[in-house]
């Protein structure tokens, strides 16, 4: 607007020095609750004090712009096709900055740095264990299994040359390494190989426990019992009662232990023997055949196959056969190795209290 050189309507001027044509600047008294000031009046080329930003009312002038260092927010800028000039502020068309109802006389919103990226979890790259692993462990067992004889043989050699001293003295403890020591090794390759070859048991043999691997294992293992015993009745009726025996049973007959040996031979028949055998065939084998991405209902028959041949008793394969199916069961339905080797430990509850009668020298009950 112009300099004004005579007062508003309803001003009355100050003093004479402030007349119109004094050469003074106006300056007027306060009328309804204005106060203008001495020497106050708008002059020709006037704009924003140096430093200062855009304020309300003010237009756009060039050469106007951000503050140092200032960036628009995400979302803010020139229409869809335009381009800013070099320099210039905001122009017309542009939408509103964020939160502008809080900053109604600035242009530019106080700058909010971009939230960190949250780090992603990496996904562990593919185990390189395969069928290979898988014969490594099994041929381990194998050797150490078919030294077995030459191991329970030993004292009776040294016996027959004077050395030993009487036939009972060594064939417990014996018999027992004999036992415990095949599977017990085949298992120890297996671990290694996952952690040479891959990423760990924890993780490529799935080796975790939780109440759901319990729930599941219990459930395959009772209800895989009943179709064993009935077969197992069935299979002694075939085979005849001198036959409706097992390899871990013709090495302990007629052999009376001690309690604490007989001890350990049922828990190794109940709890170790499952553990070492599930990471063989439904841990190593059912893992190679899943990086083939063979389908689970194969891999299940397939291995409960292989678990019953592996046992080397032909004439117990097929009852070998239906205890591995609702083990293999548990493994396809938990996705983990914790629940068959829980329902493989429920299945072997029975036959290891038999075991331990015997050695007890309780036939009858056994």
């Amino acid at each position: 607007m112009p300099p004004q050189s005579t007062p508003p309507p309803g001003w009355a001027a100050n003093s004479p020095a402030s007349a119109p044509g004094s050469g003074a600047p106006p300056a007027w008294p306060a009328q309804d609750g204005h106060s203008p000031h001495t020497g106050w009046g708008q002059q020709t080329g006037w704009g924003p004090p140096a430093g200062q930003g855009q304020q309300a009312g003010w237009g756009t002038h060039t050469g106007w712009g951000p503050p140092a260092g200032w960036a628009p927010p995400a979302g803010w800028g020139p229409p869809a096709g335009q381009g800013q000039q070099a320099g210039s502020g905001p122009q017309t068309g542009w939408g509103q900055p964020p939160n502008h109802h809080r900053y109604p006389h600035a242009p530019y919103p106080p700058y909010q740095p971009p939230a960190p990226e949250q780090p992603t979890k990496q996904r562990r790259p593919p185990h390189r264990w395969g069928f290979g692993a898988f014969l490594l462990a099994e041929a381990t067992f194998l050797v150490t299994s078919l030294l077995v004889p030459v191991v329970a043989m030993f004292p009776y050699v040294l016996r027959d040359r004077g050395v030993a001293p009487d036939r009972t003295a060594l064939p417990g403890p014996v018999l027992i390494s004999a036992l415990a020591v095949p599977p017990l090794l085949a298992a120890a390759v297996a671990l290694v190989a996952t952690k040479i070859r891959g990423n760990g048991p924890v993780v490529d043999l799935r080796l975790k426990f939780g109440w759901r691997d319990v729930g599941i294992g219990a459930a395959c293992g009772f209800g895989g019992l009943l179709p064993t015993l009935l077969l197992g009745w069935l299979w002694v009726y075939v085979v005849g009662e001198d036959n409706a025996t097992s390899a871990v049973g013709e090495v302990f007959d007629g052999l009376h232990l001690p309690a604490a040996l007989a001890v350990l031979v049922f828990l190794d028949v109940w709890l170790v023997a499952p553990i070492c055998e599930e990471i063989l065939y439904r841990g190593l084998l059912w893992g190679a055949m899943e990086r083939r991405e063979w389908n689970r209902w194969l891999i299940l028959g397939v291995t409960s196959v292989v678990f019953a041949l592996a046992h080397f008793e032909p004439i117990r394969a097929p009852l070998l056969l239906v205890i591995g199916l609702p083990i293999g069961l548990a493994r396809l339905l938990s996705g983990r190795l914790a629940a068959p080797i829980i329902a493989h430990q429920i299945n072997n509850f029975l036959p290891a209290l038999g075991l331990l009668l015997l050695l007890l020298g309780h036939p009858i009950l056994a």
